[in-house]
């Protein structure tokens, strides 16, 4: 059986991998054919390739501030939006799944770090958001 340093720890391994009542993260995209993730349901804002391409984009900005470096944070949220509902092409849908595989599994590794490492502090890239 798998042990995990501490609760969170494993809370979060469910919560990515799938365990119990979690479904794994991964699955929900992995299997969404290209034509199939450009669609916009009625009432409902974003396509699945967009909220994949947000998803994207914020968890490579956190990988980045966490890994040390100092991306520049968007003058506007539609910045982190791609304007249309449908990938541009199979390849860029495709390269959108495997990039959210690798986000996915970086931060799976994080939280697998030492205490001292994870109780670092991570440097603050907007001005109005402040260390809890």
């Amino acid at each position: 059986m798998a042990r995990y340093s501490t609760m969170s720890e494993r809370s979060l391994i469910e919560l990515l991998y799938g365990n119990g009542a979690h479904v794994n993260t991964l699955s929900c995209v992995e299997d969404v054919q290209f034509p199939l993730a450009g669609t916009q349901l009625e009432k409902f804002p974003h396509s699945i390739w967009q909220l994949v391409y947000h998803m994207n984009f914020w968890m490579e900005y956190e990988l980045k501030r966490i890994g040390g470096e100092k991306p520049i944070y968007p003058a506007h949220s539609s910045e982190t939006w791609p304007a249309e509902p449908l990938p541009p092409s199979e390849e860029a849908w495709e390269k959108a799944i495997a990039l959210f595989s690798e986000h996915v599994a970086a931060i799976l590794k994080l939280a697998q770090s030492p205490p001292e490492v994870l109780a670092e502090q991570v440097e603050v890239m907007h001005p109005e958001h402040t260390r809890c």
